[in-house]
């Protein structure tokens, strides 16, 4: 099952976004962690992000490690 997000999504401190699949964004992910062993396709990422899969977007990719 994937996560389907249609909307800016804010994720409050300490909180994560866990998945074992596809985590999909037409909005912003904002905030938080996002962990999965899927892909993340998304316009904006603003968060920490851990994947084993692929992170496919149509934006700008930033962070001090990539």
């Amino acid at each position: 099952m994937a996560i389907k997000i249609n909307g800016a999504t804010v994720i409050s401190d300490a909180q994560a976004i866990t998945s074992t699949s596809t985590i999909s964004a037409t909005g912003n992910i904002t905030g938080g962690n996002v962990v999965t062993t899927g892909s993340i396709t998304a316009t904006s990422v603003v968060a920490n992000v851990s994947t084993t899969g692929p992170i496919s977007t149509s934006g700008n990719v930033t962070g001090a490690n990539l």
